[in-house]
Formats: C-alpha cells, sequence, structure tokens
C-alpha cells in the first residue's frame, strides 16, 4: 500500500465487509494535502452507505457521538461530566465529492457547536476509519500539530472521530427514535441564549 505523504497516490484498502474505491475522493482542493504533510494518511473514497453509523471523539470528562442514520438523518450529541449526553444537532446529511455535510432541521434554532462538513481517512499504519471536521477540528489539528509535530498521529487522532460501529437493518433508526426521546432537550439552549 502508499501512503499519503503530500502526494496523491491511493491505494486499495479492505476494510471487513467492503472493498473502498481505488480513486481518491474529490475533496475541496488542498484539504487531503494539509494533512497528509504532517502524517501519513490514506483518503477514503466511501460509498454513501458506508458512512452510516456511530462516530465518537473524545473520552474521559466529555465526548460528542456523530449518528449518521441511513434514512439521510444524523444526530449529534455531546456529553460531560456535568452535562447528560445532549442533542445539540440534527437534521439530514449528504455525500459531495468525498465530502460528508450535514444540514441542521429548522426544529434547531441555535448554532449548532460541531464541524459542518466531514471527511474520513485512515492513518497508513492503522486499518481504523476517521473522521475529520473540516470546519474547526481540521483547523486546531493544525494549531497544535505545529507545537508538537512529532506526536502528529496522535494529535489527528484526537482531533478526529472515529467509527465506533454500523448499524444492522433497523437498529439505526430504533436508536434514533431512543435518542430523540431521551436526549432532545431544546430548552437547554434556549436558556444559553
Amino acid at each position: 500500500m502508499k501512503a499519503l505523504t503530500g502526494g496523491v497516490a491511493i491505494s486499495l484498502l479492505v476494510l471487513p465487509g467492503v472493498v473502498v474505491s481505488q480513486t481518491t475522493p474529490e475533496l475541496e482542493p488542498g484539504i487531503i494535502q494539509r494533512i497528509s504533510t504532517k502524517v501519513a494518511i490514506t483518503p477514503l473514497d466511501l460509498p454513501q452507505s458506508r458512512w452510516v453509523g456511530a462516530w465518537s471523539s473524545g473520552g474521559g470528562l466529555t465526548g460528542c457521538q456523530l449518528y449518521v442514520f441511513q434514512d439521510d438523518s444524523y444526530v449529534y450529541t455531546e456529553w460531560g461530566c456535568l452535562e447528560p449526553e445532549t442533542i445539540h444537532d440534527k437534521g439530514s446529511w449528504q455525500v459531495t465529492r468525498g465530502v460528508l455535510t450535514l444540514a441542521s432541521d429548522s426544529d434547531v434554532t441555535w448554532q449548532p457547536s460541531g464541524d459542518r462538513k466531514y471527511a474520513t481517512f485512515r492513518l497508513t499504519n492503522s486499518p481504523r476509519q476517521l473522521l475529520i471536521g473540516l470546519d474547526f477540528q481540521l483547523r486546531v489539528f493544525e494549531s497544535v500539530v505545529r507545537e508538537m509535530p512529532t506526536h502528529a498521529a496522535t494529535l489527528l487522532t484526537l482531533a478526529s472521530f472515529r467509527r465506533d460501529r454500523e448499524w444492522r437493518a433497523g437498529e439505526g433508526l430504533l436508536l434514533k427514535s431512543q435518542l430523540m426521546k431521551r436526549n432532545w432537550r431544546p430548552e437547554y439552549f434556549q436558556k444559553q441564549e
């Protein structure tokens, strides 16, 4: 397999149950290069159905989840030691040119805190799929890696979502229903405005 370290080479990657395209995703210009100049990555050109699943970031005292459902909807939650898992954003998603784009529902009347666009890749030495936000997370990674360049792979993993699981048929929509009942608290955001 070839790794990206500033160029645009791609390899055939086999993940459980999927063969990822041999082509480079048509990401917005320069995104792959911005990451690959700091750490060796392999961008993933996933079919739309392979974005579906639970993605997590954080751990310890705080974290967030991005749930991407097969009905083209998503739920983004945050949690912390003082905040139970709370839906901060929900809406619809689409993949265009290798970028996952989120659009909030009309009943999300506050400014969502998460990124709106994401790209997926893996570190060259790992089979784990990662998802990095292109609006905020990528800039944070670039800023911190300037200070600690020898830790680029660890920093990129920390700045990204990790795929926790994919859904079996119907499983994701059941989880979505449970999340909406248990974690949808729009009044929480009205208090903060």
